[in-house]
This record gives structure tokens, C-alpha cells and sequence, in this order.
């Protein structure tokens, strides 16, 4: 049986963890022995680990803590890639664990596929410096966004001579979505309409624009939903003062664990700053959204990647600072149905086998 190694930092809640694990299973599903390496031990607190652990045990995916100094993973992956007659399918969601396979690349005859996850111009430039010279590193250099590979380019393969001469190529590989975790949409029609949001509550995310649109007459009918990984009492004191009843705050679960419903907007405010010239607006998450056919209202001008007419009909580009465009766009929203042939094609597009078909022809 074919092994496959997947290397990540940690298995908590984001955007990497979820697409490691979703390319654990389908790699699983498709008959191969799945090992995901994790450089640190499970995180106090809800993590994708705990959370999917049934369906981690399910698809019987094995995880494993790795040293993360370098040193001593450098010597943890020479005793494990010992015991094998043909070297695993290598993917690394980790550039440290990408530096560290080069160095035995040779022996082993190692093929390394990485993928970055990070706009390059989010980093600070000693950061954005570090990232660049790991990447150079792997056999081979997948970005999830035009925006990363927009921002690598300009930054790396236009910039200095030094960095243009040096830079490893870049290639697109739109992130996919494990089809089989996502739940059933349900066909009760709901008298009350509910905005939705996923994930971390980080800055970035735009929480604030909540509490403005909790305020709007026009949204007095919607629920709010946060679906979060860990309750933080001082970050909704005053939106729930705003919501009272109609804010409902989940924890710790899965996308499929959820009961979602048509008629249900999910919000993707994610805003960078006016200096970020490359932005990408279609998370996970809002991925995960369409593949039920209910929409986003996202950032505008971060669609690039996922520029199929398909998908105007799903994700909603606003400007946030037009509070009154945002409330009307996800009135317009709440209103749309999608039919089963739409949402059939949109599940095609955003199935993670076409990832992993990528992945394994460069094996």
C-alpha cells in the first residue's frame, strides 16, 4: 500500500489543519496509508484533532508528533524514511519540515510538493525573507490564491536581481473541500433568516462590522450565528447586548456537525489593510458554504481565483465600509436559491480530488 506523509505545524483550528486533514481523507478513501506529522503536541482547547477524532479514526489516518527542532527532526526523518523501499507521496503544509526533508532528499530520493498558505506582503519582511528562502527548498511550490502567487512574484521574481535569480517557480492549486464531511442542507424553510460566521476570532476577520450590522433595522429579522472554536466572553459583551435572543454562539464543532439551512448568509468581512494590494476573499469556509449553495458576502476584489461564472452566483463582493450596500447585498443573498444542477456543479469545481489528482501526478 502506497504511503502518504502529510507534515503540518499543529492540527488546531485553521485553514491548513482543515486542508491537511481533508487531503488525509480522500487520500484514504483512494486506498492509500495516510500518516499526518505534526511538529506540536495537540493545543490546550478545541482543535480539528479533537474535534474529527471520530472521523479521524474512521478513515483510520495516523498522527504523529515530530521533533520541531531541526536537529533533532533532521534525525527522527532519517531513522523513519530508513524502513521504506520506496519513498512516501510527501506533502508539507510546514516550510520547516520542507527545509529539513531537502537535506536528505538525496538518499532517499524524496519528492516534496509544499504549499504555502500566507499573502507574502501579510508578512513582515524578515518574516516574508525567511518564508522565501525555506520555499526554496521543496521540489515542488503550490500557492492556494492568484493573490499569493500575484504578491510571490512581485515581491520575489520582479524584485531584487538576487531574489529573482534564486526564486523557486510557483504553481496554483486551489484549495478543495472534502465533499463527504459536508452536511445535508436542510429543507425546512425557517421563518427567521440568520447571518453566519465561521472560524477564529481574529482582528483581521473583521468582527467589528457585526456589531454595525446587528444595529441595522433592516437585518432586525436575522439570527447571528458564530460558529467558533473557543468562547471568548469579552469579545460579544457588547454585540449581545445589541442581539440579546437572536445571537447564538457555537463552539468547538465541526462544518458537519452543523444544521444549516436555505436561506442562511454566511459573512467573510476579512479586511487587510489599504496597503495590501492582493487580497483573497474566498476562504475555506466559504467554500465549505457554497458546497450547500448557501452564499457569502465577501471582501471585494479577492475573487480572482475562484473567477468562474459559477460562482457569481455564490459569493457577493461588498465593499465593507458601504453599510448600506453590505445590509441590502445580504438581503439579495437570503432571497437567491440555487438549483440542485448548480450546486452539483459548484461541488465539482470545489472537490478536493481535484487537488489531490494534481499532487500526485508531480509524485
Amino acid at each position: 500500500m502506497q504511503h502518504v506523509f502529510i507534515f503540518v505545524d499543529n492540527l488546531g483550528i485553521g485553514g491548513y489543519q482543515r486542508l491537511a486533514l481533508d487531503e488525509a481523507y480522500e487520500f484514504s478513501d483512494s486506498g492509500f496509508n495516510v500518516t499526518i506529522w505534526t511538529l506540536e503536541f495537540p493545543r490546550v482547547g478545541k482543535s480539528f484533532q479533537v474535534i474529527e477524532d471520530n472521523l479521524i479514526k474512521e478513515k483510520s489516518i495516523n498522527i504523529q508528533i515530530i521533533p520541531s527542532d531541526r536537529i533533532k527532526m533532521l534525525f527522527f526523518l532519517k531513522n523513519l524514511f530508513v524502513s521504506f523501499l520506496t519513498p512516501p507521496l510527501i506533502i508539507s503544509h510546514s516550510l520547516r519540515a520542507t527545509f529539513v526533508m531537502r537535506l536528505l532528499k538525496a538518499r532517499f530520493g524524496l519528492i516534496v510538493n509544499t504549499k504555502i498558505h500566507q499573502i507574502p506582503r501579510l508578512s513582515d519582511p524578515l518574516q516574508r525573507l525567511k518564508r522565501f528562502f525555506y520555499c526554496q527548498f521543496t521540489d515542488n511550490l503550490f500557492c492556494f490564491s492568484f493573490a499569493v502567487s500575484s504578491s510571490w512574484y512581485q515581491q520575489f521574481r520582479y524584485g531584487s536581481r538576487l531574489l529573482k535569480t534564486f526564486s523557486k517557480d510557483i504553481k496554483l492549486l486551489k484549495n478543495g473541500v472534502y465533499l463527504k464531511r459536508i452536511p445535508e442542507l436542510s429543507s425546512t424553510i425557517q421563518d427567521k433568516r440568520r447571518v453566519i460566521f465561521l472560524g477564529r476570532l481574529t482582528f483581521w476577520k473583521g468582527l467589528d462590522i457585526f456589531q454595525l450590522l446587528a444595529d441595522r433595522p433592516e437585518l432586525s429579522h436575522f439570527e447571528f450565528i458564530f460558529v467558533i472554536p473557543n468562547y471568548q466572553a469579552d469579545s460579544f459583551a457588547t454585540i449581545q447586548k445589541s442581539l440579546g435572543e437572536r445571537l447564538t454562539i457555537i463552539e468547538g464543532k465541526s462544518f458537519g456537525d452543523l444544521s444549516l439551512f436555505p436561506g442562511d448568509v454566511h459573512i467573510y468581512p476579512a479586511q487587510y489593510g489599504n496597503r495590501v494590494s492582493q487580497i483573497e476573499s474566498i476562504s475555506i469556509n466559504c467554500l465549505e458554504m457554497a458546497c450547500l449553495g448557501i452564499p457569502s458576502v465577501v471582501t471585494v476584489g479577492g475573487q480572482l481565483t475562484w473567477s468562474e461564472p459559477i460562482f457569481a452566483d455564490i459569493f457577493y463582493e461588498v465593499d465593507w465600509k458601504d453599510l448600506n450596500k453590505v445590509v441590502l447585498t445580504i438581503l439579495e443573498a437570503s432571497d437567491r436559491r440555487l438549483s440542485s444542477s448548480q450546486v452539483n456543479l459548484l461541488r465539482e469545481c470545489i472537490d478536493i480530488q481535484n487537488e489531490i489528482k494534481v499532487i500526485v501526478s508531480h509524485f
